[in-house]
């Protein structure tokens, strides 16, 4: 396995700093199962069903069932976000807290939206729960990627403090 470890500097930019976070995140296996956790494993109620072939699963994206889902998820990077401790991201915690709460309202909308619409496409086949889908996985990777854990270490640090 790559190991690629980038450092972030106090002078860096939210951009920037996120984008060396996020480098460092992907190389890290932490993130893949909680990655796998979330959306291949949590989602399960979404695509098991019609693929068993079980009665009344006729989609595999009903909008209903992807509702709950969308929000359960939304709700749980809330609060983990909203109750992070200060430790745990000292770059900018305040610039993600607040995309991660405008991201949830919006993204609640856009599910109810998906619903209310029964799920109707867009444009390319695509509907409000497919979109809402795809940045709820995006606010997920901004949230779970900012914390101080894919920050790199430096020496002294893996050393536990000064030497």
């Amino acid at each position: 396995m790559m190991t690629l470890i980038l450092h972030i500097t106090s002078s860096d930019s939210y951009i920037k700093s996120t984008g060396i976070r996020c480098i460092n995140a992907m190389c890290a296996l932490s993130f893949w199962r909680e990655f796998i956790a979330y959306f291949i494993l949590g989602s399960m109620g979404l695509w098991l069903p019609p693929f068993l072939g079980a009665s009344g699963a006729n989609a595999v994206f009903d909008p209903m069932n992807v509702l709950t889902f969308g929000l359960v998820t939304l709700f749980i990077i809330l609060e983990a976000r909203l109750f992070m401790d200060k430790n745990d991201d000292a770059k900018s915690p305040g610039v993600t807290k607040l995309i991660v709460l405008l991201g949830v309202i919006l993204l609640c909308i856009g599910y109810v939206k998906g619903v209310v619409t029964n799920g109707t496409p867009l444009f390319w086949g695509m509907g409000w729960v497919h979109i809402s889908l795809f940045f709820t996985m995006l606010v997920w990777l901004l949230n779970h990627v900012n914390t101080s854990r894919y920050d790199p270490k430096g020496i002294n640090e893996m050393l536990g403090g000064s030497v």
